[in-house]
């Protein structure tokens, strides 16, 4: 059973965080398989080295 998260706090987290985040790869796919392998990379080792050039 999933939980959702109240939108009175979710919204203003999104609002105040979206241009904080850094810009990273697996941002912008929705490939569930690369998002979990950088984020497993990610905590591995530093996320400059697990960025692609």
């Amino acid at each position: 059973m999933a939980v959702k998260a109240p939108l009175h706090i979710v919204e203003p987290l999104l609002v105040w965080g979206e241009p904080r985040l850094r810009d990273l790869p697996w941002r912008t796919t929705r490939d569930r398989w690369a998002v979990f392998v950088s984020e497993v990379m990610a905590q591995q080792t530093q996320v400059a080295r697990v960025i692609p050039k």
